[in-house]
């Protein structure tokens, strides 16, 4: 009876672990599907680097840190100024255009500037209030580690993740950059 009651566990144990990686999986596969439009003109800059005016093509890919007012946006704020240590640690980074997208109608937007002042952060954020970013790219998971990903230059994903707490993910993303910074703003397998 005993071993009997530990292999239905262990079948029940491995059925919901796999269950769980067929899901990652197909919201990985979800998310590469198609293109990622980044309407950058529908959004209300909150913050600036200075640098959103800049010419698009002088970066060879993207990276999408998009914050949902479903996770706490001014607590995710509050950490935006670990991006700026990070890409200052990484010369490939400087190839790269980060967009920050907070997608929130909770508060206002004074609130969001507060936090983001508070908490300084050298980057540009936009602030999406009619939900554009998720309406355009209804493919995109609404789980929030699927909301950072680095895209090619013709807006293919590429890597899914946020480096900043991931060191597997932010290796990835260094290898994955140097290759696509040696095929044009294309990521190629063969490299």
């Amino acid at each position: 009876m005993f071993p009997r009651i530990i292999s239905i566990v262990c079948f029940f144990l491995f059925s919901l672990v796999s269950c769980g990686l067929k899901t990652e999986e197909s919201n990985i596969n979800s998310l590469k599907s198609r293109q990622v439009q980044v309407s950058k003109d529908k959004m209300n800059i909150i913050h600036s680097s200075g640098l959103e005016n800049s010419v698009e093509n002088k970066y060879s890919a993207r990276f999408i840190h998009y914050i949902d007012e479903k996770y706490c946006s001014i607590c995710e704020l509050k950490t935006m100024y670990m991006w700026d240590s990070f890409i200052q640690d990484h010369t490939i980074l400087n190839n790269v255009e980060f967009i920050f997208i907070v997608y929130n109608s909770k508060y206002n937007k004074n609130q969001i500037e507060d936090a983001i002042n508070l908490n300084y952060c050298e980057q540009t954020i936009y602030l999406d209030t009619l939900g554009v970013f998720l309406k355009e790219n209804s493919h995109i998971p609404l789980d929030k580690k699927y909301h950072s990903f680095l895209l090619d230059k013709n807006n293919n994903v590429i890597v899914v993740g946020n480096p900043l707490y991931n060191s597997k993910i932010e290796n990835l993303l260094i290898l994955v950059l140097e290759n696509i910074i040696a095929n044009d703003g294309i990521y190629t397998e063969n490299h």
